[in-house]
């Protein structure tokens, strides 16, 4: 069953396994395009402990702009 976080935006399987305050900021990050490169990211995250991949980011990137564009 998919996961909601906030935009009403499935999370990836990966990403469902974080704590909520990384998903949180991760959602944050890529809504505001707070990061240098989604490889960047990936790599940030997999520093402190997170595995997901720069295409995991990518897709749910790409929902969280569905979903802030079908709000507007």
């Amino acid at each position: 069953m998919p996961q909601e976080v906030g935009l009403a935006v499935t999370i990836p399987n990966r990403l469902r396994q974080f704590p909520l305050e990384v998903k949180r900021e991760v959602q944050r990050r890529l809504l505001k395009r707070d990061y240098d490169s989604l490889c960047a990211l990936s790599a940030e995250l997999a520093a402190r402990g997170y595995q997901i991949g720069k295409s995991a980011l990518a897709r749910h990137r790409q929902r969280i702009l569905q979903g802030v564009e079908e709000i507007r």
